[in-house]
This record gives structure tokens, sequence and C-alpha cells, in this order.
């Protein structure tokens, strides 16, 4: 496949992360690091916010690009109370806790709870807070009532409140209070986490990009969050939501990423219009993921699901070449240079921190922020907000290739036979010669076989190794099918070019895989 064409909580007791808990404080475990050809260059490091206290704890940041090019970020402050300063606690719900699923010590009551804004009006040199308050003070729950914030041209900004319940907000006053816009979906049987919310470029459609479940809790669905039918995996499931009259209304869900128990995932738009989404495998069942979603005339059309380099990242940004680069949290960064098919790291450069946001700068600078630490509670580790800036130098840059395969027609005898062109070419069709094409196929009812699609032909099947000629043209002829008398016969046959990465003008390309019958009618001469 060619890949050119590639997309208020319950208060602040149970302020935590409401996917992840089950790897509280676990490192995320990620493939081997292979050779590189990009590194970082212009690299900067920088602490942007630090509590007084040691350990603090200040996480979970948020950042966004406003209209007039200003950045703006927001993130978690939790502290001990000053002398003075009161917390009205209720009791513990112990039920309630129960029922969220939280391990011991995720009580936060006892601690003031703060949503700190910073802004900077120099691309991250410098950054000046503009507000602060506790969730009654900004009127929303102070940890998840500003997920994903947005500022749109009028000043109003948008934002996401991530879970329990999960909804679709609205600020006429830069952030200090919110108003409920939406429910995403019928709280009575879905339970909703909505993560990302994105202005495209054509500065008017919204999208939101919105992970659910069966609805948790007293008299819903299931008892508790992490509650599941046995033998079954995860219950989330990923979908999106497209407004464009920026929030007034909705429509969706469209389903996404089938069958994988997707709660976090990235996107970016394409030049074409549709939009690229890539999944890492901490959030995916252990697979990294992409899917194209296509913006065609009749709406918004997923193409399909296909697995992914293990070192796809959480987050990531386009440069303006049209290279990905992306980060994990406490990881090596990495870039992809075919659609997000397959990742690499990035040489001479730190590695990133824990739930890292990225935006691509005006002068084609990378900024992630991140906070120092992980999912942890309160003190036990000094957790703090940093960023890193660079940008992305890549060497000897190839263009990219594209490879179909056809079956071959005999003209004379005007039947197809049992012989397939590969042709490889650039993206803009101009032919590439003098390269080895793998062909590689498998017959029906033999391993690697797989009747409704998704087979890899080069894992189990034979293979022969043909150069492309001036045209950029590579001909396999199987002569021994033409002894076949079962008219049931079948094969399943892909063509690959350098699979293993190693040739230094393109970029690899792989075929579709052609199913195909043996025996074949004669048609009418012409």
């Amino acid at each position: 496949m060619t890949t050119s064409a590639l997309p208020p909580r319950s208060r602040c007791l149970f302020a935590v992360l409401l996917i992840l808990i089950t790897a509280i404080s676990a490192p995320a475990v990620h493939a081997a690091v292979k050779p590189s050809r990009a590194r970082a260059i212009d690299f900067d490091e920088k602490i942007i916010f630090r509590s007084p206290e040691n350990p603090g704890f200040a996480a979970w940041v948020q950042l966004w690009a406003e209209p007039n090019g200003d950045l703006g970020t927001k993130f978690l402050l939790r502290r001990q109370p000053a002398p003075g300063e009161r917390i009205e606690r209720k009791p513990l719900d112990v039920h309630r806790y129960e029922a969220v699923g939280l391990p011991a010590k995720y009580d936060f009551a006892s601690l003031i709870t703060e949503t700190v804004f910073m802004r900077s009006r120099d691309s991250g040199a410098t950054w000046t807070e503009t507000l602060r308050g506790t969730e009654n003070e900004l009127n929303q729950s102070a940890d998840s009532g500003c997920m994903s914030p947005i500022t749109l041209a009028d000043g109003r900004m948008l934002s996401l409140s991530w879970g329990m319940p999960g909804c679709l907000r609205e600020s006429t006053d830069r952030g200090r209070t919110w108003r409920r816009l939406h429910d995403l979906m019928d709280p009575a049987f879905y339970d909703v986490a909505p993560f990302t919310i994105r202005l495209l470029a054509d500065q008017k459609t919204l999208v939101i990009f919105c992970p659910y479940a069966r609805s948790w809790g007293k008299g819903k669905l299931v008892a508790g969050r992490l509650h599941h039918r046995p033998g079954t995996r995860a219950a989330w499931q990923a979908a999106l939501f497209f407004s464009t009259d920026f929030g007034k209304t909705l429509t969706g869900p469209i389903p996404i990423f089938p069958n994988v128990p997707v709660t976090e995932s990235d996107f970016c738009e394409l030049p074409t219009g549709d939009l690229l989404f890539i999944q890492n495998e901490m959030f995916a069942g252990g697979t990294a993921h992409r899917q194209l979603i296509r913006n065609t005339k009749r709406g918004w059309v997923p193409e399909e699901m296909e697995p992914v380099d293990k070192l796809a990242p959480e987050i990531f940004v386009r440069t303006n070449e049209g290279y990905l680069v992306g980060a994990s949290r406490n990881a090596p960064y990495v870039w992809s240079e075919d659609d997000g098919l397959t990742w690499q790291a990035v040489e001479d450069i730190k590695s990133g921190q824990y739930q890292p946001r990225a935006l691509l700068l005006k002068d084609n600078r990378i900024l992630f922020l991140w906070h120092k630490g992980g999912d942890l509670p309160y003190g036990q580790a000094d957790m703090y907000i940093g960023q890193h800036t660079f940008k992305l130098q890549v060497v000897d840059p190839r263009p990219r290739s594209q490879l179909k395969l056809a079956r071959v027609f005999d003209e004379k005898a005007q039947k197809y036979i049992c012989a397939f062109d590969a042709t490889l070419t650039t993206t803009d069709g101009n032919p590439i010669s003098n390269k080895s094409i793998e062909f590689s196929i498998v017959a029906r009812g033999a391993a690697g076989y797989e009747p409704f699609g998704g087979a890899t032909p080069w894992v189990h099947g034979s293979k022969q190794t043909i150069t492309t000629d001036a045209t950029g043209v590579a001909r396999a002829i199987y002569t021994d099918q033409s002894a076949v008398t079962d008219i049931h016969q079948t094969y399943q046959l892909a063509a690959r070019f350098d699979p293993q990465r190693e040739d230094p003008a393109y970029l690899p390309a792989t075929s579709l895989t052609i199913e195909y019958y043996a025996v074949t009618p004669t048609g009418e001469a012409k």
C-alpha cells in the first residue's frame, strides 16, 4: 500500500486520569530505537513553571495557539493550604471511590487544586501567568474542565471536560468561567472521555476525538468504571464529532479504530483535507495503528485501519516538509517520513517527558510541553512543567515511491493470464528503473492465506525478485499455474520495493494484495 494519500468530573476528590489508572507509576514500554537519518537542531530546554513546594505538583499540561499567534497553556497545581487557608472537605464517599476504580492516595481533597493559565507572546521563549483559580473560582472541575482548549477568532474559548461526565464547554472570559454547551452522548447509555478538540485549516470545522464506553455507576449499565464482560477487551471505542458552526451543533459520532480499546489518540490534517490519526500502542491493546479519515463531498469516511511501527508516538505534529514528529511519555522523540507507517528516533536530543503536548511554530520549530514525573499522587516526586523546542533536520531526504500491481491481459488470447506487472514510479508518475521488486505469493489453503483480507504473502509465501525495466515495470510470470484445472483455485500476491529500507534514493513501497483465480474465461476477439 502506498502512503502518499494518507488523519464535571466528580469534584476535586476524584481528580485523576480517567483511563490510565491501571498503569499508574509504571514506565511506558517502547520498542528498540532504530538508526535514524534525522537529528534535532537548535534544541532548547527550559522549565516554565515549578511549584515552590518540594516535592511540588504541577502536571497535566495543555497547549494551544491563539488566533493572534500567541501561545497558551494550562495545567494543574496541587499544593498544601497556606496558613489560614481553609478547605471545605466533604467526607469521603467510599462507594463512589470504589466505582471510580482508583488506588489509595488518589484522594486529593485535603489539598488546594488550582488551574493555572499562562501565555507566551514570543513562541515559547518566555511565559507569563494570566489566570489562576480553584475549582469553584473557575466554575469548572479543576482537573478536567479545560481539556484541549482552543480560542476562536471572536475570542471565545472551547474546551472539553474529560470525563465523569464529559462534555463540550464554552468560555467568553478567556477561561475564567465556563458554561456547558453539549453532552456528547446520552449519559444513560454511554460514558465519554473526549480527549482532543481542534479547528481545521478552513477555520470553521471543529473535530472532537471522543472515546466512549458503556455508562457506569449507580443505576447505570455497569457498576464500576473498570468493569467489563468476561472474555472481552476494554469496552472503550473511539469516535469523532464534527461541527461547522463552532460548536453550536454537532454531527456524529463516527466510530474509528474499530474493535481497538482506544482512549487517547492524535491526528493531523493533511494537505488533501483528510485527517490522519496515529494511535500509540500504549492506548490500543499493545499494537500501534493509523487510520485515514477522508473528507469527501458526502461527508467524513473512515478508511481501513492498519498496524504501524511500535515506536508510533502518542502525540505528534506534521512539519512544513511533510514529516511527522512525535513524542510519548518518558521516551525518545521520533519522526516518520511515510505518514506514520514507520518511525525512527530523532538523534541529538534528550528524551521527552510525561504527557507531552505539541505545536508546530511559525518558523517550523516544534514545541513540546510536558510535565516531569508521571501519573503520580501528590508528594511522590517533584513534578514541574517544562518544554523542548527544536527543528528537525533530515539527512539525504528521499522522495516517496509508489508500486502498482496489475494482472497481465493477453490481447491475442483475450484472457487474463497468470502473470503480473509491478510498476514502480515516483508519486508524480515518473518511472523508477533498475530497482529490485520482491513478488510474494501464497495459494489458497496454504499457510499465510487469509480468506477475508489482511494477508501479508511475504511472511509465508514463496518469493522471487525481478528488476524494473526502463519504464519502471517488473513482470512476474507463474507458468506452473497454467496447468491448474480447479476453477476454484485462487492465490494471493503482493509486490514490495525495498522492504528492508536500504535504498538510498527512494522510500519503500508496497502494492495492494491481489487475490485472483488461476483459471479465467476467454473473451470475444475485438
